[in-house]
């Protein structure tokens, strides 16, 4: 009977520990998560700045070179 009762237990706990313990992580962890997300906006940016600043590579059409998105 104990042995069932402890099965159980360790059951619900995998499926309960876990998540919470993962919910409480992002809490107390919020600032360096944001700090991260911070600093990979800025690398896309980045990216994105250099990207466009290529010049126009031969044979493209005025559309091409404009197009905005």
């Amino acid at each position: 009977m104990a042995e069932i009762v402890f099965a159980v237990a360790r059951k619900v706990s995998e499926y309960l520990v876990a998540p919470i313990g993962r919910q409480l992580g992002y809490l107390f962890c919020y600032r360096s998560h944001a700090e991260k997300l911070r600093n990979q906006v800025q690398t896309l940016r980045t990216a994105r700045n250099d990207q466009q600043m290529k010049p126009p590579e031969k044979g493209m059409k005025s559309d091409q070179l404009f197009k905005t998105g």
